[in-house]
């Protein structure tokens, strides 16, 4: 009885701080805003948040995705008004999520109309544990290119940060 209470109470332990972990996020990603910055020395540095990110032209995608189980509508600015808006230009992005996890996108892989800084899905906000505040979502049903890993890879949820790359 004794280790299987220990075990019932290391359980307990994990979904406790499970549940807490969007509470230990950064302020700046529980205040709903997104970092921009040149990956250069004292480059510029832009904090936009969800009204700034509302005021941009709004792009909607509706697609399936590789983490939803049906067809959804993602809102929100095209990546590249996103650094227009910024003032930042560059070659490539470096994404980072909340968890840290980054990846270098080209930005010859952006179109006019995605990815998308997604800030609503089906016409609401959603949180830190829905994968938000922010998303980067490409059209994937637009075609074989868009399900591929590479893409796959650069749909970085729980976004935090872009770092512009000259």
């Amino acid at each position: 009885p004794a280790p299987r209470s220990r075990s019932a109470a290391r359980i307990c332990m994990s979904i406790m701080l499970a549940a807490l972990l969007p509470l230990a996020a950064p302020a700046a990603v529980q205040a709903g805003t997104l970092e921009i910055e040149a990956a250069a020395e004292n480059g510029p540095e832009v904090v936009l948040d969800r009204a700034d990110l509302e005021s941009l032209e709004q792009v909607r995608i509706e697609t399936n995705t590789p983490w939803t189980e049906r067809r959804r509508a993602f809102e929100g600015p095209a990546l590249v008004d996103v650094l227009d808006a910024a003032g930042i230009a560059g070659e490539a992005v470096e994404l980072v999520a909340l968890n840290d996890y980054r990846v270098t996108m080209p930005l010859d892989h952006a179109g006019p109309d995605y990815p998308i800084i997604a800030h609503r899905i089906d016409g609401k906000t959603f949180s830190v544990r829905e994968r938000g505040p922010f998303w980067v979502i490409f059209p994937y049903d637009r075609g074989r290119e868009f399900r591929s890993e590479k893409f796959a890879g650069w749909s970085v949820w729980q976004l935090s940060e872009i770092r512009v790359i000259p």
